[in-house]
């Protein structure tokens, strides 16, 4: 948020980090649960988190893909170019 001295709010931005899905700035196990209960229909996520959590390439929509990714990011054989917002080995 951007104030002005008043406490007037004069613009909102967000800030994606691709993988980052619960906006806690880091990627890690919320983040494929998040991703995971999408993918279920229990939760809906916002369309920040729907494009932070699309990191497996294709930009149609969220699948298990993108879940085994951020799992892949845990385990640490992977990383998330933040240019592209996929995910690459290691």
């Amino acid at each position: 948020f951007v104030k002005s001295l008043s406490g007037e709010l004069i613009a909102e931005y967000v800030i994606l980090i691709y993988g980052d899905v619960d906006g806690s700035a880091t990627i890690g196990v919320r983040d494929g649960s998040k991703i995971a209960a999408s993918i279920a229909g229990t939760a809906s996520l916002s369309q920040a988190e729907k494009l932070a959590a699309n990191v497996e390439g294709v930009r149609v929509q969220i699948n298990a893909k993108d879940k085994a990714v951020i799992q892949a990011i845990v385990a640490g054989t992977m990383v998330i170019d933040q240019t592209t917002g996929k995910g690459v080995d290691v």
